[in-house]
């Protein structure tokens, strides 16, 4: 048995009818057989182009940190007495921390103020029970007395300006040394920010 085939008219139209769907999808930029399309920015609604412009970083830019610093307090010569300069050092301050940083030469607004203590003058600093152990080099016995007397109180109100320092104590090659206190009396064991608080300048 054959099959009736549809007349020719209703075939004209049906064709005619699948041109005309294409023909629409074409105009409206959809691709017809499944292949991406490019579209111009200036073709985009208005406010797609700038989305489409910005750019999603893969991982945050890396941050610059700033090293965390204590402000403390540094004693050094000034006329006949002494001032706390303030100076920033980087935390933990170790007692050599302090020691090192009076080694330099500090300026205060116009008026530098002169240290005392020699870069070489102190070999190391050790804290036990509350005590500063501070181990001088030979070289520090050639100083003037005078000399001697202004390093031994600057490192004395220093240190002891330190939580957990509240005594001092001075030897060479491990052996304890006599020291002079600001009244100009040797003092071997032990001193005290007391010993030199009247230098303090007002």
């Amino acid at each position: 048995m054959t099959a009736a085939r549809p007349p020719a008219g209703r075939v004209l139209v049906a064709v005619a009818a699948v041109l005309a769907i294409a023909a629409t999808l074409g105009a409206c930029g959809v691709p017809i057989e499944g292949d991406a399309a490019v579209i111009a920015a200036e073709e985009l609604p208005f406010g797609l182009a700038a989305d489409a412009d910005r750019s999603v970083p893969s991982q945050a830019a890396p941050v610059d940190y700033i090293s965390d610093t204590e402000i403390i307090n540094l004693y050094f010569p000034s006329g006949s007495g002494f001032v706390a300069v303030p100076r920033h050092l980087g935390v933990p301050v170790l007692p050599l921390d302090v020691v090192n940083a009076l080694a330099e030469e500090p300026l205060s607004g116009a008026n530098p103020y002169r240290s005392a203590v020699g870069s070489d003058d102190v070999v190391g600093v050790r804290v036990q029970g509350g005590v500063a152990a501070v181990e001088l080099d030979r070289r520090f016995l050639d100083l003037p007395n005078s000399e001697q007397r202004m390093a031994v109180a600057q490192l004395v109100l220093s240190l002891t300006s330190r939580p957990g320092i509240g005594q001092i104590s001075f030897e060479i090659a491990g052996s304890a040394v006599q020291v002079p206190r600001a009244d100009g009396t040797l003092a071997k064991g032990t001193v005290s920010r007391d010993d030199f608080i009247k230098l303090l300048a007002p």
